[in-house]
C-alpha cells in the first residue's frame, strides 16, 4: 500500500518473522548462527567436489530419472523429475506440482522458516555439471496452503558436494522454497524468478563460488533472497521487490560480492547483512523500504560498502548496529524517514569517506558515539532535518525511532510488506478548451476547512464523472464503503459475524479500527479486502445521498483477498493500483498498475456496465521500463463533455510512490489518444516537444520528453476546470525544494503540454513554514484525486487518503485565487 509512516518509523532488529504467523521471536544469538554456519561448512573451507556417481535406477514411487544427454544435443525435460546424470537439459513445458520426494535432508534455518519442513519437490538436482534451462517455463506449486516444496532442489552434502549446476530462465512460484541450492561449489541460477512463494525465493545455504545473476524476487514471504553460512557468493543485477519482510539477507556469508541489485517495497528491510565478513557491496539501490534500506548487524565487519544509493526508505538509508571494521565510501543516502546513516554500537573502527547524505527526515549521519574522525570531512551534509550529524548514549535515544523494540509497546512492528513546453495547440487540429498561453490564471490555492471523513476503506480514491451524473471513485488495498471487517474464504462464503477482540492482528486491524468502531464482542459482517474496485456515488460533493459498490475487485471481476486474518491465503497476488479513472465514450476506463510502489507494468481495462464487469486490454506497452506506467486521465467534465479536439490527454509517470526506475523522479510525461481508441495502445502518440509552434507527437514512447514548470515524485491526477479553463495538476508529493516531504502542489496551464506554472505548495505535513497548516489534515495525507464534479467557477474539490489513523476516503476543498 502507500501509506507513508514516516512519523512512526520503527524495527523489530532483534525479531524476526516466523513465516505464516502472527508473532515475533528472538533472533538466533551469535552462538547460534556461528553452530548453524559450523554445521552447513563443517570446515573453514568446503570439501572438493565429490565425483559424481552413476545414475540409479529411479523408485517406482517417483517420476522417472532423466538419463544422460545423447550425442545429438541436450535432454528435454517434459515432467517433474530427478536429474542424476550430467548434461544439458531443458524444459518444455510447465510444470504442476511437486511429486518428488527428496533424496537427502534438507537443510532449513528456523529463523527463516518457522515450524516448515522441506520433504519434495519438481526437479531435483542430483549430479555435478549439469545446466538446466527452463525456457521461461513456469513451475508452479500448491500455494498458497503451507508449502513443504521446493520448485526446484540442487543438494549435495557437506561431505560431498555437488559442483558447476547452473540453472536459467525458470520461473517458480506458489511453493515453501523457490529455488533451493545447498552444498555446490560453482554454478549459477540466471534470468529467473522466483514469486509468491510462501517462504525464500531463493534459498543458498552451505554454497561456494556460486552466483545469482539477473533473476526477481518478488512477493515471497518472508524473504526474497536469502543466503546463508556461504563464502565467494556472487549477487549481480538482481531485483527484489514487495517481499513481505527482506529483499535480500546474508547471514554469515564470507568474501562474497553483491554488485548491482536493487531491493525496494519491502515490510523490513531491503538489505539485511547478519554475522558476514570480507564483503564487497557496490553499486547497489535500496529504496522505499518500510524500515531501513541497508541494514549491517550482529558482528557484521570488514567489509566494503561504495557507491550504492539508499533512499525514501521509512528509517534509515544505512542502519549500523554491533558491527565494525567496514569502509563506507562514497554512498548516497537521502530523503529517507530517518537518518542518513544511523551508528548504534559497534568499536568505532568503521570508516565514513566521501558519502552523501542529504535531505533525510532525521540526521544525515547519527551515532551513539561521540562524532570524531569516523565522519571525515569528505562527507557532504545539506538539507537534513535535524542537522548534519548528531550523537546520543544508547541509553538515551528513542528506542521506538532507532529500533522498534520496546516489549508491547506503541512501537512494536507491523510487517505490512510491502512494505514518487510553451507552445500553441497542434497545427490542424482544434485545440482542447482552455484559455490562450500567456499569464497565470489561478494566482494561489489554498486547503479550505478541515477533511470530510466517508466509511469507505482503502486508498487510491481516483474520480471521474460519469454521464448518469454519478461520481465513481477507485479504491486501492481496501473493502469500499461499510463497516465490514476484512476476510477471506471460508468467513466471506459463509457470511457469519466477524468479531475483532484486539488491535494486535497483522493486518488490517489497525487501519480499519480507526475507521470503525471494534472491540471485544462487536460483530461485523465479512468483506472481501481487495487491491483494487470501484464505488458509485450519487448525489452532490460532498454531501452524496448513497452509494454503491460497482466492482469488489479491477480488472478481474473476482475478488483476491490479499490478507487473512488467519495467515492461511497468499497476501500478495498481481497487487493491481488504480492509476486513475475516466468516463467517456459511454463507458469506464481503468488505468491500472502492478505492484504498488515501483509497478513493472502499467494498462488499461474497460467496463460497459458502469463498472459491474471489466476486460483487461491485453498487450500493454507500459512495461517495467515505462514513463506511463502510472497514467492518470485528464478528466474533462462530465462523461469527457468538455473535451472539443477529440483526444483524451494523460499524464504518465513510472511510479505510484516516490522514486522511479531509471529517470528522474520529479518529471511528468503526456500522451495523447483519440476518444473512440482510448483502448488502443498502438493508438496512443507521445508529446515529444515543439519547435516554431508546432507540436510534435510521437508513435514511440522512447521520444516523449518531460513536460516543463509541472513535477511529481508519484502518482498524481489532473483534469480540466471549467470555471477558469486551465487545466489544474495535483499532486500531495511534490517534495523538495517545494516544500517538506509528503507536501503538495497544485499546478495550472492553458493546455496539456503547457506552459505549466506552480500555484501553491498545499501543505499536508506540519513542518510546513507558511502557516497554513491545519491539524486535522495531520494522518499523513496521500494521493490525491481531483474531482470535476460540482466544481465552483473558483474552487474545485479532491479525494485524499490518509496515513496510519484515517486509512480512508477522505474529500477536502481548494479555494482559488485568481488573476483579476
Amino acid at each position: 500500500m502507500a501509506v507513508s509512516l514516516r512519523a512512526q518509523v520503527k524495527l523489530c532488529l532483534a525479531l524476526v518473522w516466523i513465516a505464516g504467523g502472527t508473532a515475533c521471536i528472538a533472533a538466533p544469538s551469535e552462538e547460534q548462527i556461528q553452530t548453524a554456519i559450523a554445521q552447513t561448512l563443517a570446515a573453514e573451507s568446503l570439501p572438493p567436489p565429490a565425483t559424481p556417481s552413476p545414475s540409479q535406477p529411479e523408485p517406482t514411487s517417483q517420476p522417472g530419472t532423466t538419463p544422460a544427454p545423447g550425442a545429438t544435443g541436450g535432454t528435454p525435460v517434459a515432467e517433474c523429475m530427478r536429474i542424476e546424470a550430467p548434461g544439458e537439459y531443458h524444459l518444455t513445458a510447465d510444470l504442476q506440482g511437486a511429486p518428488l520426494d527428496l533424496s537427502t535432508d534438507a537443510e532449513l534455518f528456523p529463523p527463516y522458516t518457522g515450524e516448515a519442513s522441506l520433504d519434495n519437490t519438481c526437479i531435483e538436482i542430483a549430479a555435478s555439471a549439469v545446466s538446466l534451462d527452463c525456457a521461461g517455463h513456469a513451475l508452479t506449486g500448491a500455494g498458497p496452503e503451507p508449502e513443504t516444496s521446493a520448485g526446484i532442489y540442487i543438494a549435495g552434502s557437506p561431505e560431498s558436494p555437488l559442483s558447476d549446476v547452473r540453472v536459467e530462465n525458470c520461473n517458480v512460484a506458489s511453493h515453501l522454497i523457490g529455488f533451493y541450492v545447498a552444498n555446490v561449489e560453482g554454478g549459477a541460477v540466471t534470468g529467473s524468478e522466483a514469486r509468491r512463494n510462501t517462504g525464500i525465493g531463493f534459498y543458498l545455504i552451505g554454497v561456494s563460488g556460486y552466483e545469482l545473476l539477473d533473476n526477481v524476487a518478488e512477493g515471497n514471504d518472508p524473504d526474497g533472497i536469502l543466503i546463508i553460512g556461504s563464502r565467494e557468493v556472487t549477487l549481480v543485477e538482481n531485483l527484489a521487490f514487495y517481499n513481505r519482510m527482506r529483499g535480500i539477507t546474508f547471514e554469515g556469508c564470507q568474501d562474497c560480492t553483491v554488485r548491482a541489485n536493487e531491493a525496494h517495497s519491502h515490510g523490513v528491510l531491503g538489505f539485511a547483512i547478519y554475522g558476514s565478513s570480507e564483503m564487497l557491496f557496490e553499486d547497489n539501490l535500496a529504496h522505499d523500504n518500510r524500515y531501513h534500506g541497508f541494514a549491517i548487524l550482529h558482528e557484521a565487519g570488514s567489509s566494503v560498502f561504495t557507491t550504492n544509493e539508499s533512499y525514501a526508505n521509512e528509517g534509515s538509508g544505512f542502519f549500523l548496529q554491533e558491527t565494525e571494521d567496514n569502509i563506507y565510501t562514497d554512498n548516497l543516502s537521502r530523503d529517507n524517514g530517518l537518518d542518513g546513516i544511523s551508528d548504534l554500537g559497534g568499536s568505532g573502527t568503521n570508516r565514513f569517506e566521501g558519502n552523501t547524505l542529504t535531505g533525510n527526515i532525521g540526521y544525515g549521519f547519527f551515532s551513539v558515539a561521540a562524532i570524531g574522525s569516523a565522519v571525515s570531512t569528505d562527507n557532504t551534509f545539506s538539507g537534513n532535518g535535524a542537522g548534519p550529524t548528531g550523537s546520543a548514549p544508547f541509553d538515551a535515544i528513542d528506542v521506538c525511532s532507532y529500533t522498534g523494540f520496546d516489549g508491547a509497546g506503541p512501537c512494536d512492528p507491523v510487517f505490512e510488506g510491502g512494505p514518487n513546453l510553451k507552445d500553441p495547440g497542434p497545427t490542424g487540429a482544434a485545440e482542447p478548451p482552455g484559455q490562450a498561453a500567456g499569464g497565470q490564471v489561478i494566482l494561489a490555492a489554498r486547503i479550505d476547512g478541515d477533511p470530510v471523513y466517508f466509511p469507505a476503506y482503502g486508498d487510491l480514491w481516483m474520480p471521474t464523472w460519469a454521464d448518469d451524473d454519478r461520481l465513481f471513485l477507485s479504491w486501492g488495498d481496501g473493502t469500499g464503503f461499510g463497516d465490514g471487517y476484512p476476510t477471506g474464504y471460508p468467513a466471506y462464503e459463509s457470511g457469519e459475524t466477524v468479531t475483532v477482540d484486539s488491535c494486535d492482528a497483522y493486518f488490517p486491524c489497525e487501519l480499519w479500527c480507526s475507521v470503525f468502531t471494534c472491540g471485544d464482542g462487536i460483530g461485523h459482517p465479512p468483506v472481501p479486502l481487495t487491491d483494487a474496485g470501484v464505488l458509485a456515488f450519487e448525489g452532490p460533493v460532498p454531501e452524496f445521498t448513497d452509494v454503491l459498490v460497482a466492482s469488489i475487485d479491477v480488472p478481474s471481476g473476482e475478488p483476491f483477498f490479499r490478507t487473512n486474518p488467519d495467515g492461511s491465503l497468499d497476501i500478495f497476488g498481481d497487487n493491481d493500483k488504480p492509476s486513475s479513472l475516466l468516463f467517456v465514450d459511454g463507458r469506464l476506463v481503468f488505468a491500472g498498475h502492478r505492484p504498488a510502489g515501483n509497478p513493472v507494468e502499467g494498462y488499461l481495462a474497460v467496463s460497459d456496465d458502469y463498472g459491474l464487469s471489466w476486460v483487461k486490454i491485453p498487450g500493454s506497452p507500459w512495461g517495467a521500463d515505462s514513463r506511463f506506467r502510472v497514467l492518470m486521465f485528464a478528466n474533462m467534465g462530465q462523461a469527457y463533455g468538455l473535451n472539443e479536439d477529440g483526444y483524451v490527454y494523460a499524464f504518465g509517470v513510472g511510479s505510484e510512490a516516490q522514486g522511479e526506475l531509471g529517470w528522474s523522479e520529479r518529471t511528468v510525461y503526456l500522451a495523447r489518444v483519440p476518444v473512440d481508441a482510448v483502448v488502443d495502445y498502438g493508438a496512443y502518440e507521445y508529446f515529444a516537444g515543439s519547435s516554431g509552434g508546432e507540436l510534435t507527437w510521437a508513435a514511440a514512447e522512447a521520444e516523449a520528453v518531460p513536460l516543463d514548470g509541472v513535477h511529481t515524485t508519484g502518482q498524481a491526477s489532473a483534469m480540466f476546470h471549467e470555471g477558469t479553463g486551465r487545466y489544474l495538476f495535483l499532486t500531495t508529493d511534490a517534495g523538495p525544494p517545494d516544500g517538506p516531504t509528503n507536501s503538495g502542489a497544485l499546478f495550472e496551464a492553458p493546455q496539456p503540454w503547457g506552459p505549466w506554472s506552480q500555484v501553491s505548495v498545499l501543505c499536508f505535513v506540519p513542518e510546513c513554514s507558511d502557516g497554513s497548516f491545519n491539524p486535522a489534515w495531520t494522518d499523513g495525507k496521500y494521493i490525491a484525486g481531483l474531482i470535476s464534479k460540482d466544481a465552483g467557477p473558483d474552487y474545485v474539490y479532491f479525494t485524499i487518503a490518509g496515513g496510519d489513523e484515517h486509512y480512508q476516503l477522505q474529500i477536502g476543498r481548494l479555494e482559488l485565487d485568481l488573476a483579476p
